[in-house]
């Protein structure tokens, strides 16, 4: 506690709100302690103002299960905690766009019922611009509260920063709020630019349920050896995560029936034998029959895997013309073992 020295009467020709902001800013007769943010700033305040405000706070400082004298809150940042507390005290109700998804979310957490309808009315009337910070913050509350001019604001800041580097995030947000046709716009992304967007970081970073449903697609334009492989870097990265060895059976474990998404059919045998049966990623059983399905002695369908062909957007090359000079493209075709010198279309980034 902190009483302010001083000779004069603080107190004289203030109302009952400004005491109340003259205490909190100098923290006199403060008894609980606030640890807020990541960083854990310290915020001293009073209960009963607090409790007098707010009913999870009431319950909190003189409930049956009361906390003690410091309690921290991770997932408010002190910018939103400050308006929080100004509100609580005073009735003040100062909003902005770098603040107003944070003081919405602490309203809602404490209850405060009309700082909740202050922070709506200002995501409803107010510009706020959305940016990378608060994009998901936004959403959330765009969603839970039913603010559809909002919604739609924040879904359209997603769809035009969709990068290698966002896209995973922007997809697994874009799933959780509902939004189908910004799912699809990253799909259509991930399908289009595959080889560059499964070299980004952020990719090793995503959830199970949501590499399953990438590699289902079957317009993914990316190499079937460098998927195998990707899966293999994003369960050991599973395995750093969780304490594990990275021994192929745990890297298994963590990719479980994820595997089934690779189209091992589409390597050749040889591929197959150097990159895949190397390793006790997949079991015996499963190699033996790949290697079967891929000389043509196997049925696929009696397999688990998928065996669906991918079939990436074709871009068709420009001829380029220089007199009598004609670029072209040499064509390779596997199944004759031919070459050919033509212009022909060229799956991008092949």
């Amino acid at each position: 506690m902190t009483e302010v020295k001083t000779s004069k009467n603080w107190r004289s020709g203030l109302s009952v709100a400004e005491c109340n902001r003259y205490m909190l800013k100098n923290e006199i007769h403060s008894d609980v302690t606030f640890l807020v943010g990541k960083e854990e700033k310290l915020v001293r305040a009073h209960k009963y103002v607090l409790a007098s405000r707010s009913p999870v706070l009431d319950a909190m400082f003189y409930g049956d299960l009361a906390e003690a004298k410091k309690i921290k809150i991770p997932d408010i940042e002190p910018p939103s905690f400050d308006v929080l507390l100004r509100f609580l005290y005073c009735g003040d109700i100062a909003l902005n766009q770098d603040t107003v998804i944070g003081v919405l979310y602490a309203a809602d957490k404490y209850d405060v019922d009309e700082l909740k309808k202050a922070t709506q009315l200002f995501l409803y009337w107010g510009d706020v611009e959305v940016n990378n910070d608060t994009v998901i913050g936004a959403l959330y509350a765009a969603e839970k509260y039913n603010l559809e001019t909002f919604k739609k604001a924040t879904e359209s800041y997603l769809d035009k920063n969709i990068t290698n580097e966002t896209v995973f995030s922007v997809f697994a947000n874009a799933k959780l709020f509902g939004l189908e046709a910004l799912s699809k716009k990253c799909i259509e992304f991930m399908n289009e630019k595959g080889a560059y967007v499964f070299q980004s970081p952020f990719a090793l970073e995503i959830s199970k349920d949501t590499l399953k449903e990438i590699l289902s697609s079957d317009n993914l334009d990316i190499e079937e050896l460098k998927i195998y492989h990707f899966l293999i870097s994003w369960g050991e990265g599973q395995c750093e995560v969780k304490g594990h060895e990275k021994s192929d059976e745990n890297i298994r474990n963590q990719i479980g029936d994820a595997v089934y998404r690779v189209r091992f059919q589409f390597m050749d045998l040889d591929m197959f034998v150097k990159n895949v049966c190397r390793r006790n990623i997949l079991t015996s059983e499963d190699k033996l029959i790949l290697q079967q399905v891929i000389v043509g002695n196997l049925e696929k369908e009696s397999t688990k895997f998928n065996f669906g062909k991918r079939k990436p957007t074709l871009k068709v090359c420009n001829v380029l013309r220089s007199g009598s000079h004609l670029e072209s493209w040499r064509y390779f075709d596997h199944k004759r073992r031919r070459q050919d010198h033509r212009t022909v279309p060229y799956w991008k980034h092949h």
